[in-house]
């Protein structure tokens, strides 16, 4: 199997179900997400050393942003946390 091939079967596929399995907050999501990543990692690694260390790469910065950590048990959507109460429930006025 040439560089290429393995890429196109299952470095770019699975690199798009992580980012699907990444997005939102959810531990379940978040571990299978690093289960694929996983995968393609040992079946790139034995076709070219580089590719396994763009996905182990990959595998590491997630890890050191905390993805799959306490954070993703938050019940609070912490990218509004910034957004004053006025801008994220605005009162109705009475027409």
């Amino acid at each position: 199997m040439s560089i290429l091939q393995a890429w196109l079967i299952v470095g770019i596929p699975a690199l798009v179900l992580a980012a699907a399995l990444f997005y939102g907050r959810s531990r379940v999501r978040t571990r299978l997400g690093y289960l694929v990543l996983l995968v393609a990692f040992a079946v790139l690694t034995p076709v070219d050393p580089a590719s396994g260390a763009v996905v182990g790469g990959v595998v590491a910065l997630l890890y050191a942003a905390g993805r799959g950590g306490e954070a993703e048990s938050e019940h609070v959507d912490t990218s509004t946390i910034a957004v004053p109460d006025e801008v994220r429930r605005p009162v109705r006025r009475a027409s």
